[in-house]
């Protein structure tokens, strides 16, 4: 009687002992599974950071834009080709480890500060700023600069965008000494005009009989209304130009002396 009761105690103690080493080869599993899904997930981030960076390389090295990464200090950590060739040098190892600041003119360092201090120092998200750099040739170039910050293994860097504005910039000085001279200009016949028509009008008024004075004095003031006509159309095509609105009115005459005929393109 005594085995017998013996022997169910050791079966119960096995049974017992079993369902434990379940019980753990459950939780043992389940931890492998998690162990295996969150093994799954790093490879996963790890292809998807590395299929980020290709696409990132292939954007910064064909963009026709200079393209760079700088440092805190300024300092140049990579360039893409279209920044090698704005600033006329051959490869990028001539220009990767040296400053930006050390591109441009004298007068125009401020503002590469003021970039570094608004970035680094005040934590802006991004700047810009139109400013010069120096050329290998020792040429200038004037240049709209963008730039924003992002980490990269904890530390914090710059990524500029370069665009060559210097036909735009030489367009828009031309255009402003244009509208200067020509407001300049307007003053003349403005002035004029307002004589003559001062003294015609008190001519008028003084004398019924209309006289060659009165005549002469009409004359000039349709000439210099005229002549403020001319330089208004000209400051409103400077206008239209620079919007692609600028339209030809086209017409034939005759070459003085000759019986040939010829085109003559008039703007609108």
């Amino acid at each position: 009687m005594e085995e017998e009761k013996s022997g169910l105690t050791n079966g119960t103690d096995l049974a017992q002992k079993l369902k434990a080493e379940i019980a753990g080869l459950k939780i043992e599993n389940q931890r492998l599974k998690e162990l295996t899904a969150a093994v799954q997930f790093d490879l996963g981030q790890r292809s998807d950071y590395q299929e980020s960076q290709d696409r990132f390389r292939t954007v910064f090295e064909s963009s026709r834009l200079g393209n760079k990464i700088i440092a805190a200090d300024l300092k140049i950590l990579q360039v893409n080709p279209a920044m090698v060739a704005l600033l006329g040098y051959g490869k990028k190892e001539d220009i990767v480890g040296t400053r930006i600041i050390d591109y441009s003119p004298l007068d125009q360092r401020e503002q590469w500060k003021m970039l570094q201090e608004k970035l680094w120092k005040k934590a802006s998200p991004s700047f810009s700023l139109e400013t010069t750099l120096l050329k290998k040739d020792g040429s200038v170039i004037w240049c709209h600069v963008t730039s924003i910050l992002f980490k990269d293994k904890g530390e914090t860097l710059g990524y500029t965008i370069i665009e060559n504005i210097t036909e735009q910039h030489q367009l828009r000085q031309q255009k402003e000494e244009f509208i200067s001279v020509a407001s300049h200009e307007l003053k003349t016949p403005l002035t004029s005009l307002k004589a003559a028509l001062q003294l015609l009008n008190r001519k008028v008024k003084g004398e019924a009989v209309i006289t060659a004075k009165h005549v002469q004095l009409a004359q000039s003031a349709v000439t210099f209304s005229n002549k403020l006509g001319h330089l208004v159309d000209d400051l409103l095509n400077s206008t239209k130009i620079e919007q692609g609105q600028l339209t030809l009115n086209k017409s034939r005459f005759k070459l003085s002396g000759g019986a040939g005929r010829m085109l003559y393109a008039r703007h609108a």
